[in-house]
């Protein structure tokens, strides 16, 4: 987590993947203020995780993110030398009001 004083600029929140001890790390959120975006933070708590699995033997690294993301993440996940890894199609159908 990251603070500018009493409030929270941004986080991040990661798993490790405990079925394969060496197999990686899984960063389950990542999130900055919109005030905060475009300074780095995202950047610097993206290297933070990155690094925190490092140090504990992850071999590698992997999130989620929409494509149609309008906030910089793919570009943030591409300069730290993210690739994108097709792995599943959603499925789904609209069942009407509930």
């Amino acid at each position: 987590m990251a603070s500018d004083g009493a409030a929270i600029a941004g986080f991040s929140i990661c798993r490790q993947r405990e079925e394969d001890a060496e197999s990686g790390g899984w960063v389950s959120l990542l999130g900055v203020r919109p005030h905060w975006r475009g300074r780095g933070l995202g950047e610097s708590l993206l290297l933070h995780s990155l690094g925190v699995f490092k140090e504990r033997g992850r071999r590698r690294a992997a999130l989620n993110v929409d494509v149609d993301n309008t906030t910089g993440a793919l570009r943030l996940y591409e300069k730290v030398g993210m690739e994108p890894v097709p792995a599943f199609t959603i499925w789904s159908k609209n069942i009407g009001k509930g």
